[in-house]
């Protein structure tokens, strides 16, 4: 289960270092390197034990008490992912929601703020009007 603490280091950390960049065509080198960070530092979040403040995260460690080993990751910027679960002692937080279904791949989606929603409905209201007159 995510829980509230884990699902509040995700909010904070989405809100501070989500980049929606690495999503589109052609990302950089730059871009890809810091997706395999935010990765990295997502699934630290929900999958290593939580440690008691947010300087004992560390992704190259792993945190499970798993005997046969658990996940480990090479060749990513371990550093920006590290200082990024650092720097989150509460601050700002995105508007997420996790979107699961046993067996199946687990989503983790970002809510539109209300403005653009607004201008959206607007749009569409607008865009239906101008048919009707048509």
């Amino acid at each position: 289960m995510l829980g509230v603490t884990r699902a509040n280091y995700l909010r904070e950390l989405w809100a501070r270092y989500y980049d929606p960049a690495w999503a589109g065509s052609n990302p950089s080198l730059q871009d890809d390197r810091a997706a395999e960070a935010f990765a990295a530092a997502v699934w630290e979040i929900l999958y290593e034990d939580l440690p008691t403040t947010p300087m004992g995260w560390d992704v190259t460690v792993d945190g499970t008490e798993n005997p046969v080993g658990g996940f480990w990751a090479e060749d990513l910027d371990a550093a920006t992912a590290n200082k990024w679960l650092h720097s989150l002692t509460g601050g700002p937080k995105a508007d997420l929601r996790v979107f699961s279904v046993d067996g199946a791949q687990n989503y983790l989606v970002a809510v539109p703020e209300p403005a653009t929603l607004v201008l959206l409905g607007l749009g569409g209201l607008c865009s239906f009007l101008g048919r009707r007159r048509a």
